[in-house]
């Protein structure tokens, strides 16, 4: 079933095979797709020109600008009510377009909509379906790894955050929200823009009868082994990146500045750098250099920042219609990050770097 009032935009960056198949399953699911591009060498987007023609538009970039910047290129070349952004990794289920907008209709609040995320490599097991964080911004999310058909049956939850993987905004909401943070490369644009959208008085909801199946790291400058997202399927544990470390502390950082309220914001202020300082000493202390070197440039990259950090904090502010205790009731209480590496192990090794 075509959603009429849809458009989807899907980001690609060296994606080859995957965007040709992601698209495909978009093909009946929605009116319009756009592709952005983002300075793809592999030929992709020409692939998917030959392939699709006239049914898809490819908006190509030149360089790699990042995903925050990409997907809001896509929304100014998408003329639609609703827009579905999908990675270039994943596949859409049909009647997954459907189901999300369906939900739209059900609650004007709604700003976001995610569907059910499930791991490409075993579709029986469950990424996402939405998650929350700690009060360090560190993400978490209970249903990960989970069997699908373990799920509550509850069609429309409330959720924190939905994962940018695949997920519907209202558009007009995000033409308020002023789009994704384009300060933020990649990683986190999903949590802040989700946080905002509460912040401004609207709902994110995840709904359990769509599903998407993603990969997760495909458009990455190294080979993850297994899956990314389901630390019970990683062939050799627990892998991550310099760039993801940098960007993950530094935007984490940038979104906790912008979106809390003064109050909060100086008691986080007050414990984040003794925090930081002592997770980067821990790290050296145990030979992970390389890791609390990466904590050390993050640094560096928002301190450089600061001055964009503090415009955006100013508009974010402007849209605030909630307060923040409603919506740090929905955050975990535990410390999230030293859970994760007490469960997954901490990485013996950091792959290439990555820009940024």
């Amino acid at each position: 079933m075509i959603v009429r009032d849809a458009a989807a935009i899907v980001l690609n960056f060296n994606g080859g095979a995957a965007t040709l198949e992601c698209v495909a399953s978009l093909l009946d699911e929605v009116e319009s797709i756009v592709v952005v591009d983002n300075g793809s060498t592999d030929g992709s987007a020409e692939a998917i020109e030959r392939r699709f023609g006239e049914r898809v538009r490819v908006e190509k970039l030149g360089s790699n600008r990042g995903i925050s910047i990409a997907r809001n290129i896509g929304v100014k070349a998408a003329d639609a009510q609703y827009l579905l952004f999908v990675d270039a990794d994943a596949t859409v289920s049909p009647g997954t377009t459907a189901a999300l907008r369906a939900a739209f209709d059900d609650d004007a609040r709604i700003a976001v909509a995610g569907p059910v995320i499930l791991d490409a490599h075993r579709d029986e097991i469950v990424q996402t379906t939405g998650g929350t964080i700690d009060r360090w911004g560190f993400p978490i999310d209970a249903t990960n790894g989970l069997r699908a058909r373990d799920l509550s049956s509850e069609g429309v939850r409330d959720a924190f955050y939905v994962s940018a993987c695949t997920m519907m905004i209202a558009a007009r909401t995000f033409a308020r929200l002023r789009g994704f943070d384009e300060g933020m490369f990649f990683a986190c644009e999903d949590v802040d823009i989700c946080w905002r959208s509460w912040l401004a008085g609207y709902r994110v909801v995840s709904v359990r009868n769509a599903f998407v199946r993603h990969m997760g790291g495909s458009s990455l400058a190294f080979t993850v082994r297994g899956s990314l997202y389901t630390p019970a399927l990683r062939d050799g544990g627990y892998q991550t990146s310099w760039s993801r470390i940098v960007a993950r502390e530094a935007n984490a950082f940038r979104m906790m500045v912008a979106n809390l309220s003064a109050a909060n914001l100086a008691l986080y202020l007050c414990a984040w750098l003794p925090v930081v300082v002592a997770e980067t000493i821990a790290f050296f202390a145990i030979g992970r250099w390389r890791i609390a070197a990466a904590y050390l440039a993050a640094l560096a990259r928002i301190a450089r920042a600061l001055p964009s950090t503090l415009r955006h904090r100013r508009a974010v502010q402007a849209t605030r219609a909630r307060s923040d205790r409603a919506i740090t009731r929905m955050w975990s209480r535990g410390y999230e990050k030293f859970a994760f590496l007490r469960r997954n192990g901490v990485p013996e090794a950091l792959m290439p770097r990555t820009r940024p």
